[in-house]
């Protein structure tokens, strides 16, 4: 594992995943006041070990009463009847989390190598490419699926089935997914329905357990009422706003703004307020014209 995965690695262990006796007094817990809902994570667990998927969860958004079984390997695109909602929902991965409550309810280490093993087969089989954007892929079933890994993990982080080159292929692809979400162009569904919600659910989740900058975690801890986030020393140059798509106070936006670049970056940061200086100038001198369309960008944002 590389040691920037190392760093992530272990931030996730200690933001996520209960240290052995604290999964037992939660798995008591449960078993003690929800014996139902347990006895369905390990009914659905046990179903997944040979390979067959039936979506009876309470939260499953598409459920299902005809058990699906692979012989021969799983099919991730499969489609059952001619429904592809069948597709996407066994490409949330709703069911992995079953198989965490599972392990941590029985400590038998067969489930956690279950989701090991399917986890790695879904990231050999179902690596992103643009034919996959409207069935494995799609930006709504990405984010939750997101979600759910980082649950389900967090359940078996410390079973011997994940190894450091499972862990460092997990954060792989979760790293795949934070680009898949942050590129997502938000149009349709991502816009005007709460399909924008849990595609960013799963962004935020992954954004918490990838690396944060320093710089950005000084930024959030400063005392003072508004800060403004800048590339440094006022070069005018832009840096990657991707970073700050989730920061958690306001703030002022600074560097290489100028009208031409405005509107993307107020529609997609929503920050407090702005501050050009050379994107607004000629020749070293501020230029009304500039100034005048940049004022014009904000307010159409």
């Amino acid at each position: 594992m590389t040691e920037k995965r190392m760093a992530q690695w272990e931030r996730f262990c200690a933001l996520m995943a209960p240290e052995q006796q604290e999964l037992e007094r939660r798995a008591a817990l449960c078993r003690e006041l929800w014996p139902e809902d347990c006895a369905l994570a390990l009914k659905t667990s046990d179903e997944l070990r040979e390979d067959t998927f039936l979506f009876q969860l309470p939260w499953d958004m598409e459920q299902t009463y005809q058990p699906v079984h692979f012989d021969n390997g799983i099919d991730w695109g499969y489609i059952l009847n001619g429904d592809g909602e069948f597709t996407f929902q066994m490409n949330r991965h709703r069911y992995w989390i079953s198989l965490g409550q599972a392990y941590a309810l029985t400590g038998n280490e067969a489930y956690a190598e279950c989701f090991v093993r399917q986890l790695l087969d879904w990231l050999d089989k179902e690596p992103w490419r643009e034919e996959a954007g409207s069935t494995t892929w799609r930006t709504l079933d990405a984010g939750l699926r997101a979600d759910y890994w980082v649950r389900a993990m967090a359940l078996c982080a410390h079973s011997p089935a994940v190894t450091p080159e499972v862990a460092e292929r997990f954060l792989d692809g979760l790293e795949a997914h934070a680009v898949r979400l942050g590129t997502n162009p938000r149009t349709g569904f991502s816009k005007k329905s709460n399909w924008g919600v849990m595609e960013y659910t799963g962004l935020y989740v992954i954004a918490w357990i990838l690396d944060r900058p320093a710089d950005l975690e000084r930024a959030i801890a400063f005392p003072a009422d508004r800060i403004l986030l800048d590339s440094g020393q006022g070069t005018g140059r832009t840096f990657d706003w991707s970073l700050l798509r989730y920061f958690p106070r306001p703030y002022l936006l600074a560097g290489g703004l100028d009208p031409e670049n405005l509107p993307e970056a107020i529609r997609t940061l929503r920050p407090y307020g702005v501050d050009l200086s050379s994107g607004v100038e000629t020749d070293g001198l501020k230029d009304f014209t500039k100034i005048q369309a940049a004022v014009a960008a904000a307010r159409e944002e």
